[in-house]
C-alpha cells in the first residue's frame, strides 16, 4: 500500500510493518551533533558517580582493614586515680607531681580470667614516672615494647623498635629536646640505655615520652609490680562487651573505650560517604534535567514530523514509543561509555593519590550505574514523549 504522505517524512518508510526502534535509531542519526552533545553530558554525569562509587567503597575497604588490625582499646586506670598530664586522651600527671594511686600487676591475671578474655588480642600494661635524663625531666614509658607496637601500628621511627630491655624509644620532640639521635646513649635512673629509635612527628602526646622496658622502669621508679594503666586491644564487635565485664567484676578500677585512628579514619569515611552521596544526586539531577530539557527542545522542533505520523495512523503510544526509546538509546549508550571512562579515572587517581583500598571492576556498581542512567534517561523523557503524543496532527497539516 502507498503513503499519499511519504515525501513528507525525512527518510523513507512504508505506512505498515514500521517497527519503532528503527524509526527511533533514524531519528537519532538525523540529529547527530545533539545527541553526541547529550551522550557526552550522560557520559561525564556517570563517570562522577562511578568514581565517587568506586572511591568510597575504596575508603571503606581500607577503613575496615585497618579497623580489623586494630580492634578496640580500652583503657583501665585506678578508680581514685586523680591526674592531670594527658596521655592519650587520659590524665596521668600534675605538672611535677605524680599521683600515687597505682594499679597491682595482679590485674592482668584477673583480665586474663574473664569470661570474654577470649577477645583479647593485646594486653599493654604501663608505668608512667618522670625521670631525670640529659638535663631535663622527661615522662617514661614502661610497657611491654612489642604490646606497644601492635596497638600503635601507626607509630613510625627513625632507626629501629626497640628489641631489647636496655634499648629505649624516644618522642620526637624529646629526642630533640635531649639533642639525641638513634644509636645514642641515654642516662636514666643511673643506668645506660641505648636509643634505638626516634618516632617520627605525630602532633600527639607521644612525641615528648621516652618508652621503655616495663621491668627497667618499674626498678628506676622503684615501683615493682605497680601499674600506671593497662591498655587493651580486643576484637571490635566485642569491645562493649568485654568493657561492661570489667566495669562488673573489677569494681576497684576505671575501664573506657579509646577511640582509636581506625574508629577516626571510619568517621572520615563516613563523612566522605555522605558527601558522596549528595554530590552524586546533584548530578542526577542535572542529568535529567539536561536529558528532559534535550528531549523536550527536540519534539518542539519536530513538531511537524510527529503531526505527520499522527495522520498516517500513527497512535499516542507509538509516538511515546519512539521518544522513549530514543532516550534509552542515548541514555544507555552514555551509561556504557561513563562506566568505562569512570572506571578508567578511578584507577588513575587511585595510582595518583596513593588510595590503598583496590578500585576494581565491580559488575554490581557498573549494572547499577547502568540501570541507573537509562532510568534517569526515560523519566526525564515521559513528559516530553506525552507532550509529543499529544500533538495536533491538524496543526503539522496545516504547515504542509
Amino acid at each position: 500500500m502507498n503513503c499519499p504522505l511519504l515525501g513528507l517524512l525525512p527518510y523513507e518508510m512504508g505506512c505498515h510493518g514500521m517497527r519503532l526502534t528503527d524509526i527511533a535509531l533514524r531519528n537519532l542519526q538525523v540529529r547527530k551533533a545533539k545527541v553526541l552533545f547529550l551522550i557526552f553530558g550522560i557520559v561525564l554525569g556517570v563517570a562522577i558517580v562511578v568514581i565517587l562509587a568506586n572511591f568510597t567503597a575504596a575508603m571503606r575497604a581500607e577503613a575496615d582493614q585497618r579497623q580489623a588490625e586494630q580492634g578496640s582499646r580500652i583503657l583501665i586506670t585506678p578508680k581514685t586515680q586523680r591526674l592531670s598530664l594527658a596521655y592519650r586522651g587520659v590524665t596521668v600527671a600534675s605538672g611535677m607531681t605524680y599521683q600515687k594511686e597505682l594499679l597491682s600487676g595482679g590485674l592482668l591475671e584477673e583480665l586474663k580470667n574473664l569470661p570474654s578474655s577470649v577477645n583479647i588480642n593485646t594486653i599493654a600494661p604501663k608505668l608512667l614516672g618522670q625521670v631525670e635524663m640529659d638535663g631535663g625531666k622527661f615522662l617514661v614509658v614502661g610497657s611491654d615494647l612489642k604490646a606497644e607496637k601492635t596497638i600503635y601500628s601507626y607509630l613510625r621511627p627513625q632507626g629501629n623498635w626497640p628489641q631489647t630491655e636496655d634499648q629505649v624509644l624516644a618522642g620526637a620532640l624529646a629526642a630533640r629536646q635531649m639533642g639525641k639521635a638513634p644509636g645514642s646513649i641515654l642516662a636514666i635512673g643511673g643506668k645506660e640505655f641505648i636509643l634505638a629509635g626516634v618516632l617520627e612527628e605525630t602532633g600527639g602526646p607521644e612525641d615528648r615520652f621516652v618508652f621503655m622496658d616495663l621491668g627497667q622502669a618499674q626498678a628506676i621508679l622503684g615501683q615493682h609490680g605497680s601499674l600506671t594503666l593497662v591498655e587493651l586491644l580486643v576484637n571490635k564487635p566485642a569491645g562493649g562487651e568485654l568493657l561492661d565485664e570489667i566495669k562488673n567484676k573489677l569494681p576497684h578500677v576505671e575501664a573506657a573505650l579509646v577511640q582509636t585512628e581506625a574508629d577516626a579514619r571510619q568517621e572520615v569515611v563516613q563523612r566522605f560517604s555522605r558527601f558522596s552521596l549528595l554530590v552524586m544526586l546533584v548530578v542526577v539531577v542535572i542529568g535529567s534535567l539536561i536529558i528532559g530539557t534535550s528531549m523536550m527542545a527536540s519534539v518542539n522542533e519536530r513538531a511537524r514530523e510527529i503531526g505527520v505520523f499522527r495522520a498516517l495512523g500513527f497512535r499516542q503510544k507509538h509516538i511515546m514509543g519512539i521518544i522513549l526509546t530514543e532516550a534509552f538509546v542515548v541514555s544507555g549508550l552514555g551509561g556504557i561509555i561513563g562506566c568505562l571512562a569512570g572506571l578508567g579515572f578511578s584507577l588513575a587517581l587511585q595510582r595518583a593519590l596513593q588510595v590503598d583500598g583496590a578500585v576494581g571492576w565491580n559488575p554490581g556498581a557498573v549494572l547499577g550505574a547502568l540501570v541507573l542512567s537509562v532510568a534517569v534517561g526515560l523519566a526525564a523523557s515521559l513528559y516530553p514523549a506525552w507532550r509529543a503524543a499529544r500533538l495536533d496532527p491538524a496543526e503539522a497539516l496545516r504547515l504542509i
